[in-house]
């Protein structure tokens, strides 16, 4: 069932209308604006619902990743600070000394000590160290990092390795 609508017209159109009466199905054009205008609408309403479930989506896969690089910075503090322990006062005060030098430009320099330790920790008796990104897959096999930056679990990591043994540095330092 078809039902009546009034639409209004500027005067000018109006006036051409009345020219080409006989040659111009008015409903039937209006009828396909509106449907083609209302189907637009409807587009734009999917892709908009579709925009706040890849909002969604993204906001739970940033969460986890978060998530996953708090347990490999805190795996790398842990570390860190069970290194420092371990250390003897020279290979402490050369390891704080030099990231309190490097660590204001995002430098660690002290891999070789972390591999070092990664290794003994490992008893790998081996030319070739177990590198920082093989260590996390063996030991967090769950947590996974996907980033463009190279070294990106590596990075995270020894900055959780620096704040252990800065962290226990801290504690001992003005008893030494």
């Amino acid at each position: 069932m078809a039902r009546r609508i009034n639409i209004s017209i500027p005067n000018q159109l109006h006036r051409k209308l009345k020219t080409y009466k006989g040659s111009i199905k008015v409903s039937k054009i209006c009828q396909k604006a509106l449907s083609e205008e209302i189907r637009d609408i409807e587009d734009r309403r999917k892709q908009t619902d579709i925009s706040s479930e890849m909002k969604e989506i993204i906001e739970k896969l940033r969460n986890q990743k978060n998530k996953n690089e708090k347990i490999i910075f805190e795996r790398g503090r842990k570390d860190g600070e069970e290194w420092a322990k371990l250390a003897n006062y020279n290979q402490l005060t050369v390891a704080v000394e030099s990231l309190e030098d490097d660590y204001e430009e995002g430098d660690y320099p002290l891999r070789f000590y972390i591999l070092e330790y990664l290794n003994d920790r490992f008893q790998i008796q081996t030319d070739n160290f177990l590198q920082i990104d093989e260590y996390i897959k063996k030991v967090l096999p769950q947590v996974r990092i996907h980033s463009n930056k190279k070294n990106a679990i590596e990075h995270i990591y020894r900055r959780g390795w620096f704040r252990g043994v800065m962290d226990l540095w801290n504690a001992v330092k003005d008893e030494i």
